[in-house]
């Protein structure tokens, strides 16, 4: 009776830890959708954002071109410089995301973070080469307003509008800039949760 007893407490035990090791790997599938569905929705904000980027650009080239042009009177060579360098950004903030979408996360989570890391890396890659094409082009714009402009007055306004125009445009892409940067971050922290779970 004794034997009977422990036996039915020993299958009842056995039964208990099944139905919690079930819940256990339910509850590690459902984490691991929650996670994968958090990382979808940081590379969809890190497109989004990529995205306004380039459509910003695109709206400012021929803004920029025709007020160089028509009202600045400034050279077609600076308008030229001026236009090609904004047209390089968006086919290299496009080439940036290259490969940074949904089906990503599909795959393994080594090669996702690889593909993470390039976005990072080509972002921090093109202030390298953005910084000196700016500085050319910023005392060059200077130059050519210093001696084409008639009037102190004028030359005044174009120096204020330049530089409060700079401070906000600056502002503007540094935010966008630390917001992808913060995405990306947290994508990989969430990755090697990911991993280290697995």
């Amino acid at each position: 009776m004794n034997t009977n007893i422990e036996f039915n407490e020993m299958q009842e035990l056995r039964e208990q830890l099944t139905l919690l090791n079930n819940k256990l790997n339910q509850q590690i599938i459902v984490n691991d959708r929650l996670i994968r569905h958090s990382l979808r929705n940081h590379i969809t904000s890190i497109n989004r954002t990529g995205i306004w980027l380039c459509i910003c650009v695109l709206i400012a080239t021929p803004i920029v071109a025709y007020n160089f042009h028509y009202i600045l009177h400034i050279s077609l060579a600076l308008n030229l410089f001026t236009c090609i360098f904004l047209i390089i950004s968006i086919f290299y903030t496009i080439w940036s995301h290259a490969g940074l979408n949904d089906k990503l996360l599909n795959g393994d989570l080594v090669t996702a973070a690889t593909t993470i890391l390039r976005t990072r890396r080509r972002y921090h890659q093109w202030y390298y080469f953005s910084y000196p094409w700016f500085a050319v082009w910023i005392c060059w714009v200077g130059y050519e307003i210093y001696t084409k402009v008639d009037t102190p007055e004028m030359l005044v306004g174009c120096m204020v509008g330049g530089i409060v125009g700079g401070i906000i445009g600056g502002i503007w892409g540094i935010r966008q800039r630390n917001k992808i940067y913060r995405n990306i971050d947290t994508l990989l922290q969430q990755i090697q949760d990911l991993k280290a779970e697995e």
